[in-house]
């Protein structure tokens, strides 16, 4: 039997510390999905679960070994516990491993402000509740038809993670820095601006995403327009005037006398691998871009790019790596995979995306996570937009291969089990 509690401290240990490094190492964000999205069935879970052996990754899964190879060698049956023991190793290596993180991050914004005083680049931070990942992609994108750019890459939004970019990337020649800037809770925002001071700050929308942990949306709104007001003397804010969450901040910049650029996209016809915007047909899957699109356009006008110079970054635009991948399987089923993560306006989004294509449609999701007391009344309204859909699994094993044929379509929206995504892709 001791075999078998040391079989699950090994898989227990390489397991917590998947989902820790997927809530980003915090208490606040493990606390929420546990509470509200069923998070313990997950962390409960015996499928295979690895995390990226980062630095961090490596010492949360040694100290989940350690204490539970500690309570395993104990007389008796204590061997039993063995298992919990490893999972409560894991949370102690993601307390004692957050100051070591914190001296390091401490340490990485000193070298960036004496790196950034050397350059001297002209600085984009991107912030809101959607869209920022892809809007940072964009933007980039346009800008590497002038410019020398540097952007933060994947999800890389933290004071850390944007430090490390910075030193390990920035060249004498580095003429713009392109920054995502993520927060869940007030203040964080603002530490990445003091180490990096914006001269363009962009909203892309606010919405109801980690709500929960700001405690609130004012809480939330407040948070974003740090990037605004850390703006330096002269700098523009830009914001998505059609969403509705970011008329408050628009209202708030105008009063402190913040120059603002209010862009809204106007789209046209709409098909499976492009979309009209304004005169120009966009490479891109998915018309929910279209915001996305305009605001960098609009940014990089505000950096001094010409008309034509901005046009023909658009017409060679990439779509997102991991945003709406269509995956063929050998069986004839099409899979729309936007599994890379999921907020109310990106699973909308994807669902009006899924209507385009022909054939039974279905969607698989785990729902949107840290709504807090939104999750019920988000559930609602998705529950609206999935009428019409002729399946709906909510990331469980089982029954999709004897119900999706050929022909058929299937969505995978949101981060789901691995073994459920396997199921999926060998359809």
């Amino acid at each position: 039997m001791a075999w078998i509690a040391a079989v699950l401290v090994v898989i227990v240990s390489l397991r917590h510390a998947y989902w820790w490094q997927v809530k980003e190492y915090r208490w606040d964000r493990m606390w929420s999905w546990v509470k509200y999205n069923l998070g313990w069935k997950e962390l409960l879970g015996l499928d295979w679960r690895r995390p990226d052996f980062t630095q961090r990754g490596r010492r949360l899964v040694v100290t989940g070994l350690l204490v539970g190879l500690v309570v395993l060698l104990l007389p008796g049956w204590w061997f039993a516990l063995a298992p919990i023991a490893a999972a409560v190793g894991v949370g102690l290596g993601v307390v004692w491993t957050r100051y070591v993180a914190m001296a390091t991050a401490k340490k990485e914004a000193a070298h960036v402000k004496e790196l950034l005083k050397k350059t001297k680049p002209k600085v984009v931070g991107i912030t809101g509740s959607f869209g920022k990942s892809s809007s940072k992609d964009f933007l980039a994108q346009i800008l590497n038809q002038k410019f020398e750019v540097l952007k933060t890459k994947g999800s890389e939004n933290t004071l850390l993670g944007v430090a490390r970019r910075i030193v390990a990337d920035i060249e004498p020649t580095t003429e713009v820095l392109v920054i995502e800037m993520g927060a869940y809770k007030q203040g964080e925002i603002s530490t990445i601006c003091e180490m990096v001071r914006p001269d363009v700050a962009w909203i892309t929308g606010i919405g109801n995403q980690h709500v929960d942990l700001f405690g609130g949306m004012e809480n939330l709104k407040k948070a974003k327009f740090e990037l605004i007001e850390a703006l330096k003397p002269g700098g523009t804010a830009v914001f998505n005037g059609e969403d509705e969450g970011s008329r408050e901040l628009i209202t708030w910049a105008e009063k402190k006398g913040i120059k603002t650029m209010i862009y809204n996209a106007k789209v046209g016809r709409v098909e499976k691998d492009r979309f009209e915007l304004g005169k120009a047909w966009v490479p891109l899957r998915g018309k929910h871009f279209a915001a996305n699109v305009l605001g960098a356009m609009i940014v990089a006008k505000i950096l001094g790019m010409e008309e034509k110079e901005v046009e023909k970054g658009v017409e060679r635009l990439v779509q997102p790596e991991k945003s709406l991948v269509i995956r063929q399987m050998s069986g004839g089923v099409t899979v729309i995979d936007d599994s890379y993560n999921a907020n109310e306006q990106g699973f909308v989004a994807a669902v009006e995306y899924l209507q385009l294509w022909e054939g039974r449609k279905y969607v698989v999701s785990p729902g949107i996570i840290e709504l807090g007391k939104e999750t019920q009344r988000v559930r609602e309204r998705l529950d609206q937009r999935l009428r019409g859909i002729d399946g709906v699994w909510i990331a469980r094993y089982g029954g999709i291969r004897k119900t999706v044929k050929m022909g058929d379509v299937v969505l995978i929206e949101g981060r789901v089990p691995s073994g459920v995504k396997q199921e999926i892709l060998s359809l």
